[in-house]
């Protein structure tokens, strides 16, 4: 296969890749345009415009163009959390403290209907099993088979960034030391989509926010079951053994990236919060998708 070629194999995955950044074709993106509008009116109306001037008119624009919609997120605390679990896999292990600053993330996961924005703006190539969504009995389903890259691409669109490991981690579990969102019952049906043998596609995908029982502490929908999610982090399984306490971004190095929550064909070990998954970064799956997070606004001493 030629390097940032594509290929897809007979389970709905498509790999080798090249990121997003490379492949759109557009010239100047939509905000760029905005931006040089809103530069162009401030040049008729009060003459030169200095430096100063042009980075305050992109500041003004992306604030604008940012598509946050703080309802939809969902504000984790700061403050400490005992993150993986004593007793799970080696890669989750060993339990050990972790302090995050405040931060948003979003309340269920990227859906079709926000990811289809994305791609009206942004001229990049669309994820794989797109066109089974054209049909519109998908929308409100989370987008499949979006990259790393692609994941990421979005959440800087949108005035946002993919969260880290620690993150998604303390978003799905809170404070004590549960081993799934809702606590440690065992998965049932009315807590996530899980445990499926059979589907494909969108058809195997619920729709977000139908599992309100699978809540998380913090009220954040669908962290366990229905879709993989991609994490900002590289996957190494050692991690936890030397991970810094305050707010840890993953390894600097390595060629994998975090996947985590399971999806609607993973068994009830799977789909733990603290379980760990890892892909590389341009594999496109028919069982992963991914949410933002943002940082919370720093209080005012």
């Amino acid at each position: 296969m030629v390097p940032g070629g594509e290929s897809e194999d007979g389970n709905g995955v498509q790999m080798g890749r090249a990121p997003a950044m490379f492949r759109s074709r557009r010239a100047r993106t939509v905000l760029e345009m905005k931006c040089s509008l809103a530069l162009y009116a401030l040049v008729t109306l009060a003459g030169p415009v200095t430096a100063h001037d042009t980075q305050t008119a992109l500041k003004q624009e992306r604030e604008r163009h940012a598509k946050i919609d703080s309802a939809s997120m969902v504000l984790i605390p700061a403050g400490p959390f005992m993150m993986g679990r004593p007793d799970a896999a080696a890669d989750e292990q060993p339990v050990h403290r972790v302090l995050l600053g405040a931060f948003y993330i979003d309340g269920h996961e990227i859906t079709v209907a926000e990811y289809a924005k994305f791609l009206e703006e942004e001229d990049v190539d669309p994820p794989l099993l797109w066109q089974e969504t054209r049909n519109g009995d998908h929308l409100q389903k989370p987008v499949l088979g979006v990259d790393w890259y692609d994941a990421g691409s979005y959440c800087r669109w949108s005035n946002k960034r993919l969260p880290t490991e620690a993150e998604w981690e303390k978003a799905a579990r809170g404070t004590d030391g549960r081993m799934y969102p809702w606590g440690n019952a065992p998965p049932a049906p009315r807590h996530a989509n899980f445990g499926r043998e059979k589907g494909q596609g969108y058809s195997a995908v619920a729709t977000v926010g139908s599992f309100g029982d699978g809540r998380s502490p913090y009220g954040v929908l669908d962290m366990a079951g229905n879709v993989w999610e991609w994490v900002a982090d590289r996957y190494d399984e050692h991690y936890y053994q030397h991970s810094p306490e305050n707010n840890p971004r993953g390894p600097a190095s390595g060629p994998l990236r975090v996947l985590r929550g399971g999806a609607w064909n993973s068994a009830a070990p799977i789909i733990a919060a603290t379980n760990r998954s890892a892909h590389v970064p341009s594999v496109r799956r028919g069982d992963v998708g991914f949410r933002c997070a943002r940082d919370a606004p720093k209080e005012s001493p």
